[in-house]
């Protein structure tokens, strides 16, 4: 009797109790999206050649996010430089810009336009495109 009773506790044991985890990922907040205008222009300046163009896009409720995008001279962008001073350049093909460097405005210039680091920024109309 005690080896069926042994046997039949044993049993009960195993088959008592199941548990299922089931995880799902919360989903992602909504895309805020912003308009932002050109307000600025800058030409970048590598010795006594121009390398490029620095263009500050601004909203108008929300000057601290504004963001400098960065041009050759053929008007194509090659980067960007947010707020914080942080420049990144697109690089073709990828998905992601690559972080270049952090400091002025026309340090990331410089560096996203492989120019050399004590370039100089001068103001300029607005492109005929961003009016």
């Amino acid at each position: 009797m005690k080896p069926v009773l042994l046997a039949l506790t044993s049993i009960l044991a195993l088959t008592a109790c199941r548990t299922t985890l089931t995880e799902r990922l919360a989903p992602p907040a909504p895309a805020v999206v912003r308009h932002a205008s050109p307000q600025r222009a800058w030409s970048v300046v590598d010795g006594d050649k121009t390398v490029g163009e620095v263009v500050l896009f601004q909203t108008p409720n929300e000057p601290e996010a504004a963001v400098y995008v960065v041009r050759n001279p053929w008007q194509q962008d090659l980067g960007m430089i947010d707020s914080l001073g942080r420049a990144w350049r697109y690089v073709p093909h990828r998905r992601n810009a690559e972080w270049v460097s952090t400091g002025t405005v026309a340090e990331g210039a410089a560096r996203i336009l492989d120019a050399e680091t004590p370039c100089r920024l001068e103001e300029t109309a607005l492109p005929a495109a961003d009016r």
